[in-house]
């Protein structure tokens, strides 16, 4: 996706929607919720990068370790996690995935409308 996103510029619009699956990766859902309370402070794709480069390691002292090393709002963060602010936008859009869209799997990349 970086490799995309220098060659195209501009001319790429990127459009993340979370696929947990909880059944094969237990804090999948748990690290959705982290990136989108980073993303509500303009760091998404940092969380995101820490999420990926630590997969294996996603308990919510990790996830707030990742939030300190990005330099978010550590309060919003935490308050954020606690409340499950975004946990209802996850799951309406990975129903959307999962339903309308036929998506079974991550990633899956669509260009021009053409999976």
């Amino acid at each position: 996706m970086k490799q995309l996103r220098k060659l195209l510029g501009d001319n790429l619009r990127i459009v993340f929607r979370h696929f947990p699956t909880v059944q094969t990766h237990p804090h999948s859902l748990r690290a959705a919720e982290a990136s989108e309370a980073a993303g509500a402070q303009e760091k998404f794709w940092e969380m995101h990068d820490q999420l990926f480069t630590h997969q294996t390691v996603l308990e919510d002292g990790d996830l707030l370790r990742y939030a300190r090393r990005i330099r978010l709002g550590e309060e919003r963060f935490a308050h954020d996690m606690k409340e499950n602010t975004f946990l209802e936008q996850i799951e309406t859009g990975y129903q959307c995935s999962l339903f309308d869209e036929h998506v079974t799997g991550t990633p899956t990349i669509y260009l021009k409308g053409i999976r």
